[in-house]
């Protein structure tokens, strides 16, 4: 389980990889979202591509964890293909614990 600090920048980046390999994703579409005890926060992010390799990057702003307290938290990642299809990976626990 990954561990966040409540009020530091998240900058998380790293490739796209399904089932061992790493696919191209050209024109597909990135969201996500963490969920936690009484909060919904969108995070925003991006496909990045380069050489063949898609990386996911995740950016998220001190002031936008305002309401976020101690807990687990699950972080969902969605993919739209250039074609309108969905796909969601399962979520992902992340503890988050007060910066103080």
């Amino acid at each position: 389980m990954k561990l966040h600090k409540i009020g530091a920048t998240i900058d998380w980046a790293g490739p796209v990889r399904i089932k061992g390999t790493f696919p191209d994703l050209g024109g597909w579409s990135a969201s996500a979202v963490l969920r936690g005890r009484g909060f919904r926060t969108p995070i925003p992010c991006e496909l990045l591509h380069a050489d063949g390799v898609t990386v996911l990057r995740l950016r998220l702003a001190p002031s936008a964890q305002a309401r976020w307290k101690s807990c687990e938290a699950a972080l969902e990642l969605r993919f739209t293909s250039p074609t309108g299809a969905v796909f969601i990976t399962p979520s992902t626990l992340l503890r988050l614990v007060s910066a103080e």
